[in-house]
């Protein structure tokens, strides 16, 4: 894409001509790549994943114990999976080794992508390499799959740029070493937000992240969730608790990858 057609969710194009017109994303898996020169990256071969680091705050329900326990679902299989919040501060001596050994790192938290990342503090990491844009400074040695599932960009106020809130972050992630990158236009958060992510962190091991992104929207379409624990929907969520389908366009087609 080209500037202000970042913001473009090309998933929820449709997909042919006709009365029953269906989303491109249930037919096709969507790459997004930022220049030329990272297609290769893009289409490398999956890299063995060591350590999974999460990151996450108040992202999936106002209620703390409930937020943990989906933060805690995501991942839960994998051995050297590690889930922070980002409201406690770790300091251990092994954070800079765990930071070199980290190859998928999940954010569950909004992250402001027209501020930069300097503001998004990485509780494990001692220093300079506290802040997120520490993490992923280091060309061709950074994260290797990143998920950022709160990001937000100038497409949630309205008052759209041009496009580099979405365009920069994708070219930075990828210079620092990432393969795969999973960002969102506007932050979901929810239920919804931990099935999505609990999903594609399981079918990312064995697929393209596109293809794990569609996988995970598609399993997404045959639930329901409550309105108002679904905060992309509030304010009108609060009306009422009602159930809306996750097929809701809200829902999903914020996430790119």
């Amino acid at each position: 894409p080209f500037e202000k057609l970042w913001y473009v969710p090309y998933e929820l194009l449709p997909d042919g001509d006709g009365r029953a017109l269906q989303p491109w994303i249930e037919n096709h898996r969507v790459t997004y790549v930022p220049t030329l020169g990272s297609y290769q990256v893009a289409f490398n071969n999956k890299p063995v994943i060591r350590d999974t680091v999460g990151l996450y705050s108040m992202f999936f329900s106002t209620d703390r114990q409930r937020n943990e326990e989906l933060a805690a679902s995501l991942g839960a299989d994998e051995v050297n999976h590690h889930s922070v919040s980002l409201y406690q501060k770790v300091t251990i001596p092994s954070s800079q080794l765990l930071r070199l050994r980290t190859d998928r790192l999940w954010i569950a938290s909004e992250i402001d992508m027209t501020a930069g990342w300097e503001s998004v503090s990485v509780p494990l990491a001692i220093g300079k390499h506290e802040s997120l844009g520490g993490w992923l400074e280091m060309p061709g040695r950074g994260v290797k799959q990143v998920v950022f599932a709160g990001s937000a960009t100038s497409i949630r106020t309205g008052n759209l740029l041009n496009g580099n809130d979405i365009f920069l972050p994708a070219c930075a992630t990828m210079l620092s070493g990432s393969q795969s990158v999973l960002l969102s236009r506007w932050p979901v958060g929810g239920i919804s937000a931990a099935n999505v992510m609990q999903r594609y962190l399981e079918e990312e091991t064995e697929v393209p992240a596109s293809e794990a992104l569609r996988r995970s929207v598609l399993a997404m379409w045959a639930e329901r969730y409550l309105t108002s624990a679904e905060p992309s929907l509030l304010p009108v969520g609060r009306e009422g608790a009602q159930l809306t389908s996750g097929q809701h366009p809200v829902l999903w087609s914020s996430y790119m990858s």
